[in-house]
């Protein structure tokens, strides 16, 4: 994946002049609230954005209407699947790995937006993270830090994750600026990397592991591994909260974000995909999406006004989230010797 970050620039230049990427201006504003950094996008253009159809629907309805769209023929992409063969040329970065493909993301409000995806079948985005997934989005990361770039790679899981499309598919935004959860997770001391750890400052559920020692590992089939064990720490951890909740807990499958940095990886368990704004100094209420890019601190607003309906950010995230619970240390514990 050499050249990586040049191939996908190029690429998007091409796909703006072509129309087939969008860029919408937006303001950046930097919010603190109770000590956790919040990094808001106030993007007019969402207004008048189209919505995909809502993803509270179950994996076979998912996958009747994906089958139907690829028998239709129609030149919107609203009525096919956009993710499947064959793909617009001014949007395909290339191959990646034998089952993958990065493609370049049709509206990268944020910046670059590229996705990578599945590409042999379909496989819905209900269906959890595996190995190869991780491995992949993990290289993609590293191959941008070579030139500087930091990147955040994210997935929506679930029908109450903010997914905005059935197809299975990982994004990736640029960072600006350090990452507002990854700078608490920052100032966590880990004696043992393999364990998960809480961020205190923040009310709702999350479970984080570091991954700076991957960096030693000898073989790629060792990071695949180590990687694999870490993520399933981190989902023993929501299980394990679950059961811990003084409410009656969710039905599977479950809803969670899952965000990936150089030296993160955390997953946020999701109760609801979207609150109610409530209405403040005149502005009418509205019903907020939330999606892994809120829980990293990254939110996105329509307007400046919106603001006002998002003086307690914490407790928006709360409310489509789980609470905080007391968990024991993990089971797993790392193989230090394959990492020496």
């Amino acid at each position: 994946m050499s050249n990586l970050r040049d191939r996908v620039e190029n690429k998007t230049e091409i796909a703006l002049k072509s129309g087939d990427a969008l860029y919408f201006e937006s303001q950046n504003e930097l919010f603190n609230f109770e000590g956790v950094d919040f990094q808001l996008t106030i993007c007019p253009a969402l207004l008048k954005k189209p919505t995909n159809p809502p993803p509270g629907v179950s994996e076979e309805t998912i996958d009747n209407r994906v089958k139907r769209q690829r028998n239709q023929s129609s030149d919107s992409t609203s009525q096919k699947d956009v993710f499947a063969p064959p793909y617009n040329e001014n949007l395909f970065v290339q191959q990646v790995g034998d089952s993958h493909v990065l493609l370049v993301g049709h509206l990268p409000t944020l910046g670059l937006s590229s996705s990578l995806r599945h590409e042999t079948d379909f496989v819905p985005q209900t269906s959890p993270l595996m190995p190869s997934d991780l491995v992949l989005a993990r290289n993609i990361i590293l191959e941008y830090k070579k030139t500087g770039q930091s990147l955040l790679s994210f997935f929506n899981c679930g029908e109450k994750s903010g997914a905005s499309q059935p197809h299975k598919h990982i994004q990736f935004v640029p960072l600006s600026d350090p990452l507002p959860i990854e700078k608490l997770a920052n100032g966590v001391q880990m004696e043992n990397e393999s364990n998960f750890f809480s961020l205190e400052k923040l009310p709702f559920a999350n479970f984080g592991v570091k991954l700076s020692t991957l960096l030693n590992a000898p073989t790629e089939e060792d990071v695949e591994c180590e990687l694999a064990n870490r993520f399933m720490t981190l989902l023993d951890a929501q299980a394990d909260t679950y059961r811990r909740l003084d409410q009656a807990p969710p039905s599977p499958p479950f809803s969670y974000n899952v965000l990936m940095t150089h030296d993160h990886l955390f997953i946020i368990p999701r109760s609801k995909e979207s609150v109610s704004i409530e209405a403040a100094n005149g502005l009418e209420g509205w019903n907020k999406s939330l999606n892994s890019l809120d829980y990293a601190g990254l939110m996105l607003l329509r307007r400046p006004e919106e603001k006002l309906g998002i003086s307690n950010p914490l407790d928006i995230l709360l409310q489509a989230s789980f609470p905080r619970v007391s968990l024991p240390e993990p089971v797993y514990q790392v193989d230090t010797q394959v990492l020496d």
